[in-house]
């Protein structure tokens, strides 16, 4: 009787074992979280990179321009950014307010490879009616100055090339306690 017994158990130890490598793989491929400690202002200049996000939600349409530097200081990655608002009051204080937010990042590196994860909360603002030239270039405002920040990063030379990507997230704290409600 013995002899017939079906081991269970192997397959659930082969899924659990797939899981958890996929697990790892993924962390891999997750930006680390870095430190970052305040390192003054810069004046903005040609190694800065532009990017434009506009859209328009409920009829209140709006333009955000970050403009973001990377380099090495000490061995350490250095970021600095600003960004420019062309919005209505409301959509600029809720900006601030997703700025700010846990969940959102400033993410350097490209999304296959591992990068470096800031808080984007320590990001300059300007707000300003930004107008745009015949060929699509934004007419910034004059004398931007971006605030800095060192991370424990260590510097990487793939870090010049790969980009640097701005995610807004809103943590809803209702939706996260209302499944302990139902």
């Amino acid at each position: 009787m013995a002899e017939a017994r079906i081991r269970k158990g192997g397959s659930s130890r082969r899924r659990c074992a797939a899981a958890l490598a996929m697990l790892a793989a993924l962390a891999l491929a997750r930006p680390a979280a870095a430190a970052q400690t305040p390192d003054g202002d810069d004046s903005i200049d040609v190694s800065y990179r532009l990017q434009r996000f506009d859209g328009s939600l409920r009829n209140d349409p709006f333009r955000l321009y970050l403009l973001t530097s990377v380099m090495p200081q000490n061995g350490m990655l250095r970021v600095c950014g600003i960004y420019v608002a062309d919005m209505s009051d409301a959509r600029f204080a809720q900006l601030g307010v997703d700025l700010r937010d846990m969940n959102s990042a400033l993410r350097v590196g490209a999304p296959d490879r591992r990068g470096v994860r800031l808080r984007p909360s320590f990001l300059a603002a300007r707000r300003a009616i930004v107008l745009e030239d015949l060929e699509g270039k934004p007419r910034l405002p004059e004398g931007l100055q971006a605030n800095c920040v060192i991370t424990d990063a260590a510097w990487q030379e793939r870090f010049n090339d790969e980009p640097v990507r701005l995610e807004l997230t809103r943590t809803r704290f209702r939706s996260l306690l209302l499944q302990y409600w139902r």
